[in-house]
């Protein structure tokens, strides 16, 4: 059986998926971009565009990833629903609520759906939200989400943080529950994590996860949606 392909265009996001055009604000930019990822690369050569709409138009893509800077998401995002061409978007999807809800009733008016980075799901129960951010240059420098889950027995509450401003720590992430505890831990970054420990009733269970060699995990995002593409399920 063939091995089916996904032909992609990128928007100014340096991942290597099969890719067929990029489009960034120059034409210097994006050719250097394509002779450093592809120097040893037997794959040929995408088309390299300085104006977006040229990529949304090419009909040699079929997903677009979207990877500007966040306040540019909802922009690019509808932009390339109304080309016709699928969307996958990196996180955050938007900045705010009302872009997002904007996005996914077009996206539904064009009977398409996407996949945001991070996917999400419906069955996840839906928190309140109180948060506060910093935006420098369209990027969310850093920020504090406080998430509550309310429950007939006992709310929940989440304390999310973020910032580029600092490294933090290795272990960078923690549940606590009734019967025990797990606890994420990475060696690069939150956003890339090595695995979590499970703590439950005085034992204790590693978890680790090792990602393919060249990559930081979007490989098995990009999978996932060229799967669900080829199978008609988006």
């Amino acid at each position: 059986m063939e091995t089916p392909t996904i032909r992609w265009g990128i928007l100014d996001a340096p991942v290597k998926h099969l890719i067929t055009a990029i489009s960034t604000s120059t034409q210097e930019k994006g050719k250097a971009f394509v002779s450093k990822i592809w120097a040893n690369s037997n794959e040929p050569k995408p088309v390299v565009y300085d104006r977006y709409q040229n990529l949304y138009e090419d009909e040699a893509v079929d997903i677009v990833y979207v990877g500007t800077s966040h306040s540019l998401h909802r922009t690019n995002c509808l932009d390339v629903i109304t080309a016709e061409k699928h969307v996958l978007c990196e996180k955050p999807f938007t900045i705010n609520e009302r872009d997002a809800r904007e996005i996914v009733d077009k996206a539904r008016q064009k009977k398409k759906k996407k996949e945001l980075t991070g996917r999400s799901r419906k069955d996840f129960p839906v928190p309140e939200v109180f948060t506060t951010r910093s935006i420098v240059d369209g990027i969310d420098e850093s920020n504090v989400t406080i998430l509550t889950y309310r429950d007939n027995r006992q709310d929940k509450t989440a304390i999310c943080m973020s910032t580029l401003l600092v490294r933090g720590p290795t272990g960078f992430g923690r549940i606590e529950g009734t019967d025990g505890s797990i606890a994420f831990y990475t060696e690069k970054g939150p956003s890339w994590p090595k695995g979590f420990v499970v703590k439950k009733q005085g034992s204790e269970e590693v978890f680790s996860f090792d990602m393919p060699s060249g990559t930081v995990g979007f490989v098995y995002e990009a999978e996932s949606f060229a799967l669900d593409v080829i199978n008609g399920r988006l």
